[in-house]
């Protein structure tokens, strides 16, 4: 018991308390470095460790306004970062210098950055743009450029495997593009709600959206004209959505809450943590998926442990299997009658599962060599948050 309890520690790293408010974090691809952008422009970069406070690195004056997006580079040795001031720039990760800006990348502040393959960056604005860069060619236009939304772009997710981009947006639509092409593929119905974020989930077949009253909305792989399902249950906006499986993501609320959520079949499991009384409006994930890094209005970046959920899930798994094998050896041991049980009732599939299996087989495109984390164990989650909603 000791030592399934030394398992379970958690080890996170201490909080990063910052002087100003937190606009953007980013993780370094292959470093325990932490980027943190701030309201005044500057970009902070830490080295974190277990259960330590965080080494300053650099502290980096880059924009003349907010600094709303940060993204390492695929190799890590640059930063790249939007602003308010309505530009977008290159920093060397090892020197904390700049060495190269696009002083008007944008009409209006760059709101949202995503990294679209080793090359590609992806960049969505106030007004509503959506924009790709070849990060090869410094001092060139980008390469494609489309304004379908009329409001603010919250969230991009690419996809490079099928040369697609993700858009959402505050207008309430949903966009894809063919970055091959240049060429938009779809713009979803609008919906009744500002639409924050946007997830992949279920091996790549649904995208999960987090909207501003709270509610959750999936889409089907390739069925974009309208959502498929909606699952209540925030009290506030959902302004993160990050995947832990194929089947259970974190959301970060402005009710100042991380929940544990499953989709399909949708379920609040539980209460990750908290930052008080504060929006959480910065959710990432670090590239070894050891670690959630949140942030908020109370100008903290905390750390949360998920080898405490895995370790946690992984022992309940594994004492599932072990009871299902002793009742498999009970059944072989009982003496048979030589009848046939009626397995009529069997066959009758709940109506709730129906939807996602139609969903499902016909929206494959994504899914071809897509590999998930372990899954968890939703069963575990209940108890291991104590009930807490």
């Amino acid at each position: 018991m000791e030592a399934e309890d030394a398992q379970l520690a958690d080890e996170a790293p201490e909080d990063i308390a910052e002087h100003d408010e937190i606009f953007a974090i980013d993780f370094h691809p292959s470093q325990d470095v932490l980027a943190v952008a701030l309201i005044t422009g500057e970009i902070n970069m830490y080295r974190y460790a277990k259960q330590q406070p965080a080494a300053a690195l650099h502290r980096l004056r880059t924009h003349t306004d907010a600094c709303r997006s940060v993204q390492f580079s695929s190799d890590g040795r640059f930063l790249l970062s939007g602003s308010s001031d309505k530009s977008i720039r290159v920093t060397d990760v090892s020197t904390g210098q700049t060495v190269h800006t696009v002083a008007d990348a944008h009409g209006s502040a760059v709101n949202v950055l995503a990294r679209h393959g080793e090359w590609q960056l992806a960049s969505g604005d106030d007004d509503g743009e959506v924009k790709l860069w070849d990060l090869r060619q410094p001092g060139q236009p980008a390469v494609c450029s489309w304004h379908e939304h009329s409001d603010f772009v919250s969230a991009l997710l690419p996809h490079v495997a099928s040369h697609q981009l993700i858009s959402v947006s505050g207008d309430g639509r949903l966009g894809v593009y063919e970055t091959r092409r240049g060429a938009l593929q779809a713009l979803s119905d609008e919906q009744d709600d500002e639409l924050l974020s946007v997830a992949s989930v279920k091996q790549g077949k649904k995208l999960v959206v987090g909207t501003q009253h709270g509610v959750l909305l999936l889409w089907s792989w390739g069925r974009w004209g309208d959502q498929s399902d909606r699952f209540p249950g925030h009290p506030m906006s959902v302004e993160q959505v990050v995947p832990l499986d194929d089947d259970t993501v974190v959301t970060a609320s402005s009710d100042g809450l991380l929940r544990l959520v499953s989709l399909l079949p949708n379920k609040l499991l539980g209460v990750l943590g908290e930052h008080g009384e504060f929006p959480v409006e910065l959710l990432k994930r670090s590239p070894d998926e050891r670690w959630l890094a949140s942030a908020s209005h109370d100008q903290l970046v905390k750390f949360w442990d998920l080898n405490y959920l895995l370790v946690a899930d992984k022992s309940s798994a594994d004492a599932a299997d072990a009871d299902l094998m002793d009742a498999d050896a009970a059944m072989a041991d009982t003496p048979s009658d030589g009848k046939e049980e009626d397995l009529d009732d069997s066959s009758e599939d709940s109506d709730d599962d129906s939807d996602e299996d139609d969903d499902d087989s016909d929206s494959d495109d994504m899914a071809d060599g897509q590999g998930g984390p372990a899954r968890l164990q939703p069963r575990t989650k209940t108890n291991f948050f104590g009930g807490l909603l």
